[in-house]
């Protein structure tokens, strides 16, 4: 089973995915701390990061996530 990792995602929306998507049969587990540690906690084979385009603090993240041979 394929997991999902939510980071930051709005509750709203965050109860809305996980229900939808453990529905389709995927391991949805969420974070409200968007790190290195947590993905690697975690193993997911997709990340959703909910960000704020006008800051782009997703950046700093995946830049760690790609510079990191356990990511």
């Amino acid at each position: 089973m394929a997991k999902i990792l939510l980071f930051r995602v709005a509750p709203d929306l965050s109860t809305k995915l996980v229900a939808d998507l453990s529905r389709a049969g995927y391991d949805v587990v969420t974070s409200e701390s968007a790190d290195v540690r947590t993905v690697i906690q975690h193993q997911p084979d997709l990340i959703l990061l909910q960000t704020d385009v006008r800051t782009l603090d997703c950046c700093g993240l995946l830049t760690l996530l790609k510079g990191n041979d356990a990511t």
